[in-house]
């Protein structure tokens, strides 16, 4: 059995192939331009945007009175000229209710710049609605 592996640079914004076989010697690398492929953000990369929401005053505090959870954790990919366009690295993440049942706030996080890329996301937001 081989391996697959997704490597997502956010200096260039770009993701790398690697195939590899069972010993790891790697038998494909390919490099795809910004915005062509699109991979699920790892456990990793969750984390990190649910630490940018955690540390940021305003959602801190939003969590702190409404003891809101956070969610989410799947990517966001725009078309050229918004916040969230080829080369980002944007990851979704929602404050809930308590319960579970609602969300509070709905922001999302561009891993590439280390900023909120939106503070109060609307998903008509991504066909170039208002910010």
């Amino acid at each position: 059995m081989g391996r697959i592996s997704y490597i997502f640079n956010y200096d260039t914004g770009v993701f790398r192939r690697v195939t590899q076989d069972h010993t790891g010697r790697t038998l494909e690398s390919k490099t795809f331009a910004p915005g062509e492929v699109n991979v699920s953000p790892s456990q990793e990369e969750i984390g990190e945007a649910f630490e940018m929401v955690r540390s940021d005053p305003e959602f801190a505090r939003i969590l702190d009175q409404t003891g809101g959870q956070l969610a989410g954790g799947f990517s966001l990919v725009e078309k050229a000229g918004l916040p969230c366009g080829p080369g980002s690295r944007c990851v979704h993440v929602q404050i809930n209710t308590t319960d579970g049942w609602g969300i509070v706030r709905w922001a999302v996080a561009d891993l590439s710049k280390r900023s909120l890329a939106y503070r109060s996301y609307r998903p008509e937001m991504s066909q170039g609605g208002g910010k």
